[in-house]
């Protein structure tokens, strides 16, 4: 489970992961 996380997050391109990282953190706001 770990190693496909790492696999992910290699594959996983800068401008894709600023975009998860921005909806986790809207999502994060919305609960507070």
């Amino acid at each position: 489970m770990e190693k496909e996380k790492e696999e992910k997050t290699e594959w996983a391109t800068f401008p894709e992961a600023i975009t998860i990282i921005g909806v986790v953190w809207a999502i994060s706001l919305d609960f507070c």
